[in-house]
């Protein structure tokens, strides 16, 4: 089987991984392998701000608002019947459902998430980045975004077991790749760079 049939197959793939893990890298990488990237455009979001600020207050509204958000531009790629490779994921949308709403908001996020995630589907590929916390803390401060000052390392690790747990909720239908972004250092090295490609092109087309 060639590399195009395979990609062919596996024509949609969600990235996931705590906030600062590697996400929109991951996607530009694979591009280099025929995967249009489709990005977040995370300050598009009204409630953003507000959520930072004082999340028990915006939870909701920002959780379902990029809920809808990356519904939209699922649906607008796949009309375009093309490999692409989103840098945010459904998956991922629910996992911050689990840590900042609670249980009243989480039943009306979940009505959400049932209709939109029942009309795009799985991926057929989901890139799992996992990388140590206080790493991934140091790259939030070191990038800036003034959005993200109030972020901790306690949130990141609520995150991050939210996340394994619904990792390992579908692993049994969808193909999950897993990928170490405290050890290869993908954004800058170009031999980790020129490796993760190889990895991943052999894992989607396996």
């Amino acid at each position: 089987m060639n590399k195009e049939m395979s990609l062919s197959k596996n024509n949609y793939i969600e990235i996931c991984g705590v906030i600062a893990s590697g996400k929109s890298t991951i996607a530009a990488l694979l591009q280099q392998i025929g995967f249009t990237p489709v990005l977040e455009k995370f300050d598009i979001n009204p409630f953003l701000q507000q959520f930072y600020e004082k999340p028990e207050d915006h939870a909701l509204e920002t959780e379902i608002a990029f809920l809808l958000q990356h519904y939209n531009h699922i649906k607008r790629a796949k009309k375009e019947n093309k490999p692409f490779v989103c840098d945010f994921s459904l998956l991922l949308d629910l996992v911050f459902s689990d840590v900042t709403l609670t249980d009243k908001e989480q039943k009306v996020f979940m009505a959400v998430y049932n209709e939109v995630s029942s009309q795009v589907s799985y991926p057929d590929v989901l890139i799992h980045l996992h990388c140590d916390h206080a790493i991934l803390l140091n790259r939030i401060q070191k990038r800036g975004r003034e959005i993200e000052k109030t972020i901790t390392i306690e949130y990141l690790q609520q995150l991050d077991e939210a996340l394994s747990k619904r990792i390992n909720d579908i692993k049994k239908d969808v193909k999950i790749i897993s990928v170490d972004s405290e050890k290869y250092n993908f954004a800058h090295n170009e031999n980790d760079k020129k490796y993760i490609i190889q990895h991943l092109t052999e894992q989607i087309t396996a």
